[in-house]
């Protein structure tokens, strides 16, 4: 589900434009693995079918990160609305 959230993200952000949908859809799992702690956040399962090592995905992980903080200062209510839920009721900020 926090991956669902992670890739709404990049659909409207600009600077995600340059990535295929598959690079986008790996790095959304990778970063909602790191953010609920699971470690390790790429093993080699997700490498073998996604076709992306951890490297691959840095980038995108810590601008998806700069999206999140962008998303929790902005007076936008669509973020808030989207990944609402019971027992979760605001989105972790990863620190870098």
């Amino acid at each position: 589900m926090l991956s669902f959230f992670f890739i709404e993200l990049c659909l409207i952000e600009y600077c995600m434009v340059e990535y295929c949908p598959s690079h986008l859809a790996a790095a959304a799992v990778y970063t909602a693995q790191h953010t609920i702690n699971r470690i390790p956040s790429w093993n080699t399962t997700l490498r073998h079918h996604s076709g992306y090592t951890e490297t691959h995905l840095r980038y995108i992980y810590i601008t998806l990160n700069v999206c999140m903080r962008w998303s929790t200062h902005s007076n936008s209510y669509v973020y808030p609305v989207t990944f609402i839920h019971t027992t979760l009721r605001r989105i972790k900020i990863v620190h870098l």
